[in-house]
């Protein structure tokens, strides 16, 4: 008699109906559990594999660079959005109407006023910028705060995810629990803010160009990463102890390593003693403005009352022989 040899899987018994049930049930218990602690996956998830594998460059402080960060064919769809190329205006309030129809709102925000009659009056030169004495100039930030876009939604979503911000968190490693900030913003002319490292209190921050001018990178009006010149290098050291807390430094105190002045490209970087940034945008920003997607996370734990000093007690700092010379490169 001719033996037959059933492969193992036909050999294997048959799994009951209930065994099958129980097996759907546990696979959706699994998928709801994810979703809760992951939300639900987005068409930009493919960020995640590109800030996963981003390494961090040293050069003039640890950050993140990325450029071509959205796929093109995402980054096209962004920046014709209705929101982000807002169309032409004939004046500073047209722009600023134009901008609230958008569903923008102003923001409170560094090197800028919150007040739209404020900013007007200073354009139109009938009063002084009312901004730190290390900027020229005063500006207006606005928050994208009604979305009507899906893409955006989703963009927006994809950022409030457990799995974007986990990211984040441990790629810099960061302790503390933290509080996210983030949105879509517009930066109109004025907008300046000196060299500065952030506060303490801020762990991590994002800026990612989403820029509608297809000449945005020849503008003036991107971010520069600077270092200080070698006769105010001892305050990388006065700004370390954690209890010192930092400030806004004069220009000329420092030179230029970098501008982020490509579109679709994100920097990010943790805040410390030499992470000098700084911006100053004056153009013509009637048919486009500079647009960012821009995030921080903030920390909600040991909330110190650090020691504050402006520039004007740096200076006398290093002024002092004593400090001449500093212990970091």
């Amino acid at each position: 008699m001719r033996q037959t040899f059933a492969h193992p899987i036909q050999q294997s018994k048959r799994p009951s109906k209930k065994s099958i049930a129980e097996s759907k049930l546990k696979r959706l218990f699994q998928l709801v559990n994810s979703l809760i602690r992951n939300g639900k996956p987005s068409r930009f998830d493919y960020l995640l594999d590109k800030l996963q594998e981003a390494r961090i460059q040293l050069d003039p402080f640890e950050h993140i660079y990325i450029e071509n960060f959205l796929r093109a064919d995402d980054f096209s769809e962004i920046i014709a959005c209705p929101q982000i190329s807002i169309g032409k205006s004939v004046s500073h309030e047209h722009l600023l109407l134009s901008l609230i129809d958008c569903g923008y709102g102003a923001q409170k925000f560094p090197g800028c006023t919150s007040s739209l009659i404020e900013y007007v009056r200073f354009l139109n030169g009938e009063i002084k910028s009312a901004n730190i004495d290390t900027c020229e100039t005063m500006g207006m930030a606005l928050r994208l705060q009604s979305v009507q876009t899906t893409i955006l939604e989703n963009l927006l979503s994809f950022l409030s995810s457990a799995r974007f911000v986990q990211l984040l968190v441990n790629k810099f490693n960061i302790k503390e629990k933290c509080h996210h900030d983030y949105g879509i913003q517009k930066y109109l002319t004025g907008y300046e803010i000196s060299p500065h490292p952030d506060i303490k209190r801020k762990k991590l921050t994002y800026m990612l160009n989403i820029n509608s001018d297809p000449f945005s990178e020849t503008q003036s009006y991107h971010t520069h990463y600077l270092s200080f010149k070698n006769n105010h290098k001892q305050i990388y050291d006065f700004w370390l102890p954690e209890s010192t807390d930092t400030c806004w430094v004069p220009w000329n105190w420092c030179k230029t390593n970098f501008i982020q002045n490509k579109n679709n490209s994100l920097v990010l970087f943790a805040p410390s003693n030499k992470s000098l940034h700084a911006i100053k945008c004056v153009y013509n920003d009637m048919e486009h403005q500079r647009t960012q997607v821009y995030g921080n996370l903030w920390s909600l734990e040991n909330i110190l009352e650090r020691e504050q000093h402006t520039w004007h007690e740096l200076k006398s700092f290093c002024k002092d022989p004593k400090n001449n010379i500093s212990t970091e490169s």
